[in-house]
Protein backbone atom coordinates (compact mmCIF):
# COMPACT_ATOMS: atom_id res chain seq x y z
CA UNK A 1 0.00 0.00 0.00
CA UNK A 2 1.24 3.49 -0.83
CA UNK A 3 -0.38 5.13 2.17
CA UNK A 4 3.05 5.17 3.83
CA UNK A 5 4.53 7.12 0.91
CA UNK A 6 1.58 9.48 1.10
CA UNK A 7 2.26 10.09 4.80
CA UNK A 8 5.96 10.59 4.12
CA UNK A 9 5.16 13.22 1.49
CA UNK A 10 2.98 15.08 3.97
CA UNK A 11 5.60 14.83 6.72
CA UNK A 12 8.21 16.44 4.46
CA UNK A 13 5.92 19.38 3.86
CA UNK A 14 4.75 19.85 7.45
CA UNK A 15 8.34 19.68 8.73
CA UNK A 16 9.56 22.53 6.50
CA UNK A 17 11.26 25.33 8.44
CA UNK A 18 10.35 27.86 5.75
CA UNK A 19 6.90 28.82 6.98
CA UNK A 20 5.87 30.73 3.85
CA UNK A 21 6.76 27.77 1.62
CA UNK A 22 5.03 25.37 3.97
CA UNK A 23 1.84 27.44 3.93
CA UNK A 24 1.98 27.67 0.13
CA UNK A 25 2.45 23.93 -0.37
CA UNK A 26 -0.29 23.05 2.11
CA UNK A 27 -2.62 25.29 0.10
CA UNK A 28 -1.80 23.38 -3.08
CA UNK A 29 -2.38 20.07 -1.37
CA UNK A 30 -5.99 21.13 -0.91
CA UNK A 31 -8.57 20.00 -3.42
CA UNK A 32 -11.36 21.95 -5.02
CA UNK A 33 -14.70 21.08 -6.58
CA UNK A 34 -12.67 20.28 -9.68
CA UNK A 35 -9.72 18.31 -8.22
CA UNK A 36 -11.51 16.35 -5.48
CA UNK A 37 -11.37 12.62 -6.24
CA UNK A 38 -13.41 11.45 -3.26
CA UNK A 39 -13.85 7.66 -3.28
CA UNK A 40 -11.22 7.32 -6.02
CA UNK A 41 -8.42 8.93 -3.97
CA UNK A 42 -7.09 5.58 -2.76
CA UNK A 43 -7.18 4.19 -6.31
CA UNK A 44 -5.23 7.22 -7.58
CA UNK A 45 -2.73 6.92 -4.74
CA UNK A 46 -1.88 3.37 -5.84
CA UNK A 47 -0.95 4.45 -9.37
CA UNK A 48 2.73 4.63 -10.30
CA UNK A 49 4.81 7.37 -8.66
CA UNK A 50 7.03 7.78 -11.71
CA UNK A 51 5.83 11.03 -13.29
CA UNK A 52 6.59 9.99 -16.87
CA UNK A 53 4.90 6.61 -16.47
CA UNK A 54 1.94 8.29 -14.79
CA UNK A 55 1.56 10.77 -17.65
CA UNK A 56 1.84 8.10 -20.32
CA UNK A 57 -0.71 5.99 -18.46
CA UNK A 58 -3.09 8.94 -18.24
CA UNK A 59 -2.60 9.88 -21.89
CA UNK A 60 -3.58 6.36 -22.91
CA UNK A 61 -6.97 6.91 -21.27
CA UNK A 62 -7.85 9.93 -23.39
CA UNK A 63 -8.32 11.26 -26.91
CA UNK A 64 -7.96 14.97 -27.57
CA UNK A 65 -11.08 16.36 -29.32
CA UNK A 66 -8.85 18.16 -31.84
CA UNK A 67 -8.23 14.73 -33.38
CA UNK A 68 -11.82 14.67 -34.61
CA UNK A 69 -11.45 18.17 -36.08
CA UNK A 70 -8.24 17.40 -37.93
CA UNK A 71 -9.55 14.16 -39.41
CA UNK A 72 -13.30 14.23 -39.99
CA UNK A 73 -13.25 10.54 -40.93
CA UNK A 74 -11.20 9.24 -38.03
CA UNK A 75 -14.17 7.39 -36.58
CA UNK A 76 -13.99 5.19 -39.67
CA UNK A 77 -10.41 4.12 -38.90
CA UNK A 78 -9.93 0.73 -37.24
CA UNK A 79 -6.13 1.02 -36.97
CA UNK A 80 -5.50 4.54 -35.67
CA UNK A 81 -2.86 5.31 -33.04
CA UNK A 82 -5.73 5.34 -30.50
CA UNK A 83 -7.04 1.92 -31.50
CA UNK A 84 -10.20 0.91 -33.30
CA UNK A 85 -12.12 4.17 -33.67
CA UNK A 86 -15.02 2.43 -35.41
CA UNK A 87 -16.08 1.00 -32.05
CA UNK A 88 -16.68 4.41 -30.47
CA UNK A 89 -20.44 4.80 -29.89
CA UNK A 90 -21.98 6.99 -32.57
CA UNK A 91 -23.68 9.22 -29.99
CA UNK A 92 -20.49 9.95 -28.03
CA UNK A 93 -19.44 13.60 -28.18
CA UNK A 94 -16.15 14.53 -29.79
CA UNK A 95 -15.51 16.78 -26.79
CA UNK A 96 -16.79 15.18 -23.62
CA UNK A 97 -15.36 17.85 -21.36
CA UNK A 98 -18.64 19.68 -21.80
CA UNK A 99 -20.06 16.85 -19.65
CA UNK A 100 -17.14 15.79 -17.46
CA UNK A 101 -15.81 19.03 -15.99
CA UNK A 102 -14.31 17.68 -12.76
CA UNK A 103 -11.53 15.19 -12.13
CA UNK A 104 -13.98 13.08 -10.14
CA UNK A 105 -16.41 12.82 -13.05
CA UNK A 106 -13.59 12.08 -15.53
CA UNK A 107 -12.11 9.39 -13.32
CA UNK A 108 -15.48 7.88 -12.51
CA UNK A 109 -16.50 7.68 -16.17
CA UNK A 110 -13.17 6.14 -17.18
CA UNK A 111 -13.54 3.40 -14.59
CA UNK A 112 -17.18 2.87 -15.50
CA UNK A 113 -16.16 2.18 -19.07
CA UNK A 114 -13.16 0.02 -18.15
CA UNK A 115 -12.01 -0.40 -14.56
CA UNK A 116 -8.50 -1.61 -15.44
CA UNK A 117 -7.02 1.88 -16.10
CA UNK A 118 -4.16 0.53 -18.21
CA UNK A 119 -2.20 1.58 -21.30
CA UNK A 120 -4.20 -1.03 -23.21
CA UNK A 121 -7.52 0.81 -22.93
CA UNK A 122 -9.58 0.42 -26.10
CA UNK A 123 -10.53 3.50 -28.10
CA UNK A 124 -14.21 2.93 -27.38
CA UNK A 125 -13.49 3.24 -23.64
CA UNK A 126 -11.31 6.34 -23.79
CA UNK A 127 -12.61 9.75 -22.79
CA UNK A 128 -12.43 12.79 -25.07
CA UNK A 129 -10.93 15.69 -23.11
CA UNK A 130 -8.72 18.66 -23.93
CA UNK A 131 -5.60 19.95 -22.16
CA UNK A 132 -7.64 21.35 -19.26
CA UNK A 133 -9.09 17.94 -18.42
CA UNK A 134 -5.68 16.32 -18.62
CA UNK A 135 -4.06 19.00 -16.44
CA UNK A 136 -6.91 18.73 -13.95
CA UNK A 137 -6.74 14.94 -13.78
CA UNK A 138 -2.97 14.85 -13.23
CA UNK A 139 -3.14 17.54 -10.54
CA UNK A 140 -5.88 15.62 -8.71
CA UNK A 141 -3.88 12.37 -8.81
CA UNK A 142 -0.75 14.07 -7.51
CA UNK A 143 -2.70 15.78 -4.72
CA UNK A 144 -4.08 12.36 -3.75
CA UNK A 145 -0.47 11.20 -3.46
CA UNK A 146 0.41 14.08 -1.14
CA UNK A 147 2.26 16.08 -3.78
CA UNK A 148 1.44 19.81 -3.99
CA UNK A 149 0.05 20.50 -7.46
CA UNK A 150 -1.73 23.21 -9.36
CA UNK A 151 -3.15 23.84 -12.82
CA UNK A 152 -1.52 26.61 -14.86
CA UNK A 153 -2.97 28.35 -17.88
CA UNK A 154 -1.09 30.25 -20.56
CA UNK A 155 0.11 29.82 -24.11
CA UNK A 156 2.19 27.06 -25.64
CA UNK A 157 5.21 28.06 -27.70
CA UNK A 158 5.88 24.48 -28.75
CA UNK A 159 2.91 23.64 -30.98
CA UNK A 160 3.35 26.07 -33.88
CA UNK A 161 5.95 28.51 -35.16
CA UNK A 162 5.07 32.12 -34.28
CA UNK A 163 1.63 31.06 -33.01
CA UNK A 164 1.07 30.73 -29.28
CA UNK A 165 -2.14 28.82 -28.52
CA UNK A 166 -3.90 28.54 -25.18
CA UNK A 167 -2.66 25.67 -23.04
CA UNK A 168 -3.50 24.21 -19.62
CA UNK A 169 -0.64 22.35 -17.88
CA UNK A 170 0.07 20.93 -14.44
CA UNK A 171 2.75 22.12 -12.04
CA UNK A 172 3.90 19.98 -9.13
CA UNK A 173 6.39 20.84 -6.42
CA UNK A 174 9.47 18.64 -6.39
CA UNK A 175 10.70 18.52 -2.78
CA UNK A 176 14.13 17.23 -3.80
CA UNK A 177 14.75 20.04 -6.28
CA UNK A 178 12.82 22.58 -4.22
CA UNK A 179 10.99 23.97 -7.24
CA UNK A 180 7.84 23.73 -9.33
CA UNK A 181 8.02 21.54 -12.42
CA UNK A 182 5.56 21.96 -15.29
CA UNK A 183 4.12 18.94 -17.08
CA UNK A 184 2.06 18.77 -20.25
CA UNK A 185 0.20 15.51 -19.68
CA UNK A 186 -1.92 15.99 -22.80
CA UNK A 187 1.19 15.60 -24.94
CA UNK A 188 2.70 12.46 -23.40
CA UNK A 189 2.58 9.46 -25.71
CA UNK A 190 -0.36 8.85 -28.01
CA UNK A 191 -0.57 11.18 -30.99
CA UNK A 192 1.59 14.12 -29.88
CA UNK A 193 5.25 14.63 -30.78
CA UNK A 194 6.90 17.92 -29.80
CA UNK A 195 10.59 18.90 -29.54
CA UNK A 196 10.64 19.46 -25.77
CA UNK A 197 10.59 17.45 -22.56
CA UNK A 198 6.88 17.20 -21.78
CA UNK A 199 7.45 16.15 -18.17
CA UNK A 200 9.63 19.20 -17.55
CA UNK A 201 8.36 21.93 -19.86
CA UNK A 202 11.06 24.63 -20.16
CA UNK A 203 10.01 28.02 -18.84
CA UNK A 204 10.88 29.66 -22.13
CA UNK A 205 8.47 27.38 -24.00
CA UNK A 206 5.38 28.31 -21.99
CA UNK A 207 4.12 31.89 -21.95
CA UNK A 208 2.12 32.44 -18.78
CA UNK A 209 -1.12 34.35 -19.15
CA UNK A 210 0.36 37.22 -17.11
CA UNK A 211 3.41 37.38 -19.38
CA UNK A 212 1.16 37.37 -22.45
CA UNK A 213 -1.03 40.17 -21.07
CA UNK A 214 1.89 42.39 -20.06
CA UNK A 215 3.90 41.79 -23.23
CA UNK A 216 0.93 42.92 -25.32
CA UNK A 217 0.16 45.86 -23.07
CA UNK A 218 3.81 46.97 -23.06
CA UNK A 219 4.32 46.28 -26.77
CA UNK A 220 7.28 44.01 -26.08
CA UNK A 221 6.13 41.06 -28.14
CA UNK A 222 7.06 40.71 -31.80
CA UNK A 223 4.44 41.64 -34.38
CA UNK A 224 5.16 38.27 -36.00
CA UNK A 225 3.79 36.41 -32.96
CA UNK A 226 0.10 35.56 -32.87
CA UNK A 227 -1.42 34.88 -29.46
CA UNK A 228 -4.80 33.23 -29.67
CA UNK A 229 -7.23 30.95 -27.90
CA UNK A 230 -9.39 28.20 -29.32
CA UNK A 231 -12.51 30.23 -28.57
CA UNK A 232 -11.66 32.53 -31.46
CA UNK A 233 -10.03 35.47 -29.69
CA UNK A 234 -6.53 36.74 -30.30
CA UNK A 235 -4.22 39.34 -28.83
CA UNK A 236 -5.20 41.13 -25.65
CA UNK A 237 -8.66 39.56 -25.39
CA UNK A 238 -7.20 36.05 -25.64
CA UNK A 239 -4.63 36.99 -23.00
CA UNK A 240 -7.41 38.33 -20.78
CA UNK A 241 -9.39 35.10 -20.93
CA UNK A 242 -6.38 33.01 -19.99
CA UNK A 243 -5.37 35.52 -17.31
CA UNK A 244 -8.74 34.89 -15.67
CA UNK A 245 -8.36 31.13 -16.06
CA UNK A 246 -4.85 31.11 -14.60
CA UNK A 247 -5.79 33.41 -11.73
CA UNK A 248 -8.71 31.22 -10.75
CA UNK A 249 -6.58 28.08 -11.08
CA UNK A 250 -3.91 29.58 -8.81
CA UNK A 251 -6.67 30.04 -6.26
CA UNK A 252 -7.60 26.33 -6.52
CA UNK A 253 -10.66 27.16 -8.59
CA UNK A 254 -9.87 25.38 -11.86
CA UNK A 255 -13.18 26.31 -13.44
CA UNK A 256 -14.15 25.12 -16.89
CA UNK A 257 -13.56 27.56 -19.73
CA UNK A 258 -17.33 27.38 -20.24
CA UNK A 259 -17.51 29.79 -17.30
CA UNK A 260 -15.86 33.20 -17.45
CA UNK A 261 -16.01 36.27 -15.19
CA UNK A 262 -19.10 38.26 -16.03
CA UNK A 263 -17.35 41.63 -15.78
CA UNK A 264 -15.10 41.02 -18.80
CA UNK A 265 -18.10 40.57 -21.12
CA UNK A 266 -20.74 42.63 -22.83
CA UNK A 267 -23.90 41.55 -24.66
CA UNK A 268 -23.49 42.38 -28.31
CA UNK A 269 -25.23 41.10 -31.45
CA UNK A 270 -27.28 38.60 -29.44
CA UNK A 271 -24.25 37.04 -27.73
CA UNK A 272 -21.82 37.65 -24.91
CA UNK A 273 -18.37 38.71 -26.08
CA UNK A 274 -15.19 39.90 -24.38
CA UNK A 275 -15.57 43.65 -24.15
CA UNK A 276 -13.21 46.54 -24.77
CA UNK A 277 -11.87 47.61 -21.39
CA UNK A 278 -11.78 51.06 -19.87
CA UNK A 279 -8.42 52.51 -18.80
CA UNK A 280 -9.35 51.86 -15.17
CA UNK A 281 -10.11 48.21 -15.92
CA UNK A 282 -6.91 47.82 -17.94
CA UNK A 283 -4.90 49.20 -15.02
CA UNK A 284 -6.57 46.79 -12.62
CA UNK A 285 -5.73 43.85 -14.90
CA UNK A 286 -2.18 45.17 -15.28
CA UNK A 287 -1.80 45.15 -11.49
CA UNK A 288 -3.14 41.61 -11.28
CA UNK A 289 -0.80 40.40 -14.04
CA UNK A 290 2.17 42.02 -12.29
CA UNK A 291 1.39 40.08 -9.12
CA UNK A 292 0.97 36.86 -11.07
CA UNK A 293 4.44 37.28 -12.58
CA UNK A 294 5.75 35.88 -9.29
CA UNK A 295 2.70 34.04 -7.97
CA UNK A 296 4.56 32.35 -5.10
CA UNK A 297 6.19 35.48 -3.72
CA UNK A 298 2.94 37.41 -4.12
CA UNK A 299 0.62 34.61 -3.02
CA UNK A 300 -0.82 36.46 -0.02
CA UNK A 301 -1.57 39.54 -2.14
CA UNK A 302 -3.14 37.41 -4.86
CA UNK A 303 -5.23 35.53 -2.32
CA UNK A 304 -6.41 38.80 -0.77
CA UNK A 305 -7.17 40.20 -4.23
CA UNK A 306 -9.25 37.12 -5.00
CA UNK A 307 -11.16 37.19 -1.72
CA UNK A 308 -11.89 40.89 -1.84
CA UNK A 309 -12.85 41.28 -5.50
CA UNK A 310 -16.09 39.40 -6.03
CA UNK A 311 -16.31 40.32 -9.70
CA UNK A 312 -13.47 37.89 -10.44
CA UNK A 313 -15.58 35.07 -8.99
CA UNK A 314 -19.03 35.85 -10.45
CA UNK A 315 -19.11 33.72 -13.59
CA UNK A 316 -21.04 33.98 -16.83
CA UNK A 317 -22.19 30.49 -17.73
CA UNK A 318 -23.70 29.00 -20.87
CA UNK A 319 -27.15 28.56 -19.36
CA UNK A 320 -29.93 30.93 -20.41
CA UNK A 321 -30.49 31.59 -16.71
CA UNK A 322 -27.08 33.23 -16.29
Amino acid sequence: MKIDEYKQNLEKIYSLSNLNLKKLLIFYLQTSTYTYLGPYSDFARELTDDIEELCILQRMQTIHPMVFTIDKNIRNHSDSVFGDMTKIPIDRLNNEEDIYQTALSIFSELLRRDNTYSVHREAKNKIHIVCRGNALLLASILKAKGIPSRVRVGFSKYHFKNKYDDQWNTEYFDMNQNKWIMVDSSGIGGDTIVPIDMINVPKDMFLTAAEAWLSIRNHTISDEIVIYDTGGYSGLKAACLELMNDFNSLMNNEKSFLFEPNFIHEYKNNQYVVKDFSEEELKELDDLAELMQDCDKNFEKLYSFYKNNSKFKVMLGISVWN
